[in-house]
């Protein structure tokens, strides 16, 4: 979806096998690299905060959605960014480092437990944070 909404003025560009698999390549790495990126946020806010609230899914969807900001305003401000990057960046390393899935496990498991006042200020503040992370992102993006 990202990758389509950056890519509405141009179109996209290419075909082929090669070219179909530098996309799928470029999507795994960044995944690859998200996923080990989240891991070690996660157990470093663990060990940082212990286990009551989910700390490291917090840092890691604020901290994301920030990043996601960030590199929006840059890629929507530079054309010459290729398709590929845009792939690894966006759906490859921040779908794979951001982890609402996880978020909504959490909340499902405060639920689950009776946890309501656990359940809303998880809601509240990792919603309200990440979504004001993405436009201050998206401003600094647009200073460099």
């Amino acid at each position: 979806m990202v990758v389509e909404m950056v890519d509405r003025r141009r179109g996209l560009r290419g075909g082929g096998i090669v070219y179909g698999m530098d996309k799928l390549l470029g999507v795994a790495l960044g995944g690859a690299a998200g996923a080990l990126a989240r891991y070690g946020t996660v157990l470093l806010f663990g060990r940082l905060f212990g286990p009551v609230f989910p700390w490291g899914v917090l840092a890691v969807n604020v901290f994301g959605s920030f990043l996601f900001g960030v590199f929006w305003a840059y890629a929507e401000d530079q054309d010459w960014i290729p398709e590929g990057m845009r792939l690894l960046v966006f759906t490859g390393f921040l779908g794979s480092y951001t982890t609402f899935s996880t978020f909504a496990f959490d909340e499902a498991m405060f639920l689950r437990g009776g946890s309501w006042g656990m359940f809303l200020a998880n809601m509240l503040i990792s919603n309200a944070a990440a979504l004001a992370a993405v436009f201050v992102g998206f401003r600094v993006g647009k200073v460099f």
